[in-house]
This record gives structure tokens, sequence and C-alpha cells, in this order.
């Protein structure tokens, strides 16, 4: 029988390119699934890294962080807001929140190892601002954990109806933000009085969050006649908050636990009126403040030298509370300021730079 010889070449060739290909794309595949996968091991890697590096953190909060590390990056962000605005409520008074730093906030060094008023101010703030800044960042879709929050059940008011609205839109999503903060803030075992008034005061301050959310609406009809609209809830802006938490602070409570019901209770009360006082609105605290007057730095202390004050107020900016009765120092200082401002047509205002000479106050 005749065999055509360059046929059977042909073929031969033919299965041995189709079969080179196969081996190739193979081998191509395997090589990008092993890169994705060392990839996936070096970004573990990292992340577990990361965690560890967070040496103020305890177990339980490095476990959450290795699962959840962009969340982390929005709990650093959110302690910072609230200390930024810790500065902001105490810049009038000896201890202004300085030198506090987000991981100082959850090693408790410093001033924050007293359980005193001030250590209830800033675990209500850091607390309330964790919940808020989560929620918000659920809500823009940044997170496989979470989302848009719930709506009110049951609502009254229907919409299409005029001067109505309905619950929609992405609300931001309080129900994850409360709990994610719960679980990696709060304390995990609640077997002592510094804890439970820990715990007491981070709950505290997310219940702030819950009561002053913010209802925002958007309109709906023809040539935005705002025939219905639909609303939602988003969270409060961390300076209400702040206020908020400032007015709690004025009347925090100092507190006594009992350790079988696992309850605080208002230690300056009688028995009786102990039994009737509810502490869940308040803030707490059981040890006595520093008068913040001396540096002390192994307590975070800065002292009020150097501190600006006002000889002319009686309160707690004035000269003789913030140097603590030391003396002051008047000094002339010169800025510039821009003055004779003019509007030019068209469109710009134009200024002159002035020297303006103004007393500063410091305490020595």
């Amino acid at each position: 029988m005749f065999v055509n010889t360059n046929t059977s070449r042909r073929k031969f060739l033919h299965a041995l390119l189709v079969t080179a290909i196969c081996m190739s794309a193979f081998y191509v595949s395997e090589g990008n699934r092993t890169n994705k996968k060392r990839n996936r091991t070096k970004a573990s890697l990292d992340i577990r890294k990361y965690c560890r590096a967070m040496v103020w953190f305890d177990k339980k909060q490095r476990s959450m962080c290795a699962r959840t590390p962009d969340l982390i990056k929005v709990v650093q962000k959110a302690v910072k807001n609230a200390l930024a605005e810790c500065r902001r409520q105490f810049k009038s008074y000896r201890w202004n929140c300085s030198p506090l730093t987000w991981d100082q906030v959850f090693a408790e060094n410093g001033i924050l190892k007293k359980r005193s008023r001030e250590t209830a101010f800033v675990q209500a703030l850091t607390s309330a601002s964790v919940m808020v800044e989560i929620a918000k960042s659920c809500a823009q879709g940044n997170y496989k954990q979470c989302g848009c929050g719930d709506h009110p059940k049951n609502p009254r008011r229907k919409a299409k109806t005029p001067g109505k609205f309905s619950w929609d839109g992405c609300a931001d999503d309080f129900q994850y933000g409360s709990h994610f903060t719960k679980r990696f803030m709060d304390p995990r075992k609640i077997n002592n009085h510094a804890r439970k008034t820990k715990s007491h005061n981070q709950e505290v301050g997310r219940k702030v969050v819950r009561q002053l959310r913010v209802k925002k609406c958007k309109c709906h009809g023809k040539s935005d006649s705002c025939t219905y609209r639909t609303c939602w809830y988003v969270t409060p802006d961390i300076t209400k908050v702040g206020e908020q938490i400032w007015k709690l602070y004025q009347n925090s409570v100092r507190s006594q636990w009992n350790k079988t019901t696992n309850v605080l209770y208002d230690k300056d009360r009688s028995k009786r009126e102990k039994s009737q006082e509810q502490l869940d609105n308040k803030l707490t605290y059981f040890s006595k403040s520093e008068n913040f007057c001396a540096q002390n730095l192994p307590m975070g202390i800065m002292g009020t030298f150097g501190r600006t004050c006002n000889s002319t107020s009686h309160g707690n900016d004035g000269c003789d509370t913030m140097c603590c009765g030391r003396p002051h120092k008047r000094t002339f200082v010169t800025k510039k300021s821009k003055c004779n401002c003019k509007f030019v047509w068209c469109c710009r205002v134009e200024c002159e730079n002035c020297n303006k000479t103004e007393v500063e106050e410091t305490c020595q």
C-alpha cells in the first residue's frame, strides 16, 4: 500500500504543534495560578505583619485587624478625628487633650491610666467617632462586610402624597457601625471596675451617635417641584457629637461597681437613691482628676507653663486659673494681617498687608 510520506509528516508536525500549544497554555495557566497564590500569600503576610506592628492592640483586636485591615485604617482616622475634637473642646482648659495619640487610646497610656472624668470623655468620644466613620464607610460601598443601613420599620408616612416622604436611599449603616465598634473597642471580659466603666462610657458614646442621627431627604417631581421626598438617616458631624459628650462630661458621675450584679452605681448617693439612680446615659469615673498644673511626662501631662491665657477672663482660660496661681508674662507680638480690602471689577478682592501689634500673655 502506498503511503504519502509528506502527508504523514505534516500530520505529525501538526499534532506536535497542537501538543506544544496545549502544554504551553497549561504551564502559563499554572504559572498564573502560582503567581496569584504567591501574591495572596504575600498580601496575607503583609497584613499579619501590619497587624502585629499594632503592639497597642490586644489579641482580639489584632485578630480583627487581620480579618478586616481596611476597617482598621478607618478606625485610625476616626480616633484621630476624635482627638482633634477633644482638643477643640478642651482648648481653654489646663488639660487640652494633648499630647494624646491614637495608639495611646488603645494602649491606655498616660492620663488614660486614671479612670478620671477626662478618661471617660475620651472613651465616649473615640467610640462615637469610630461608629460614625464605620457607618459612613459602609454606606459608601467600600467594604463587603456591610453596606447601606436599614430604614425605620413600619413607616407612618407614604410617598407620592404632597408633603409626605418614604424611607428610601442608602442610609449610613448604624447597626454595623455600632456592632463593629462594640466588638473592637469594648473589653472582652468585664471583671473589674475599670473595664466596666470603659464599656459603659463607650456605649454612652454610641448612644449619642444614634440620638443625633440626621434625616437627609431628596425631592422628586417635575421641575424640582418636590411632589414627594425619599429620606434616609446619616451620621451626625463629629463636632455635634463632641458638644453633646462635653455636656455629659460636665455632669459625669463618680461610680461604684457592684461585682455581684455587675452594675454601676452613683457612689455619692444614699443606698436608697442608688437603687433608683440610672447611669445608662451618664459618663462615669472613679478616680479624681489631676490638677494638670505641673508637668508629669509619665502621665502625659504637659503642665501649663507657656500656655496662652487671658488676664481679663474669669473663666478657665483666665491667667489666674490657667497658670495655677503662678505669674504670667506679657509680650508684645507683631503679626501681619490683611487689611483695607476692596473689590476690584471684575472679579477679585485686593488687600494690603498691615502690621498689627497684639499682647500675648503666657503662663510662667
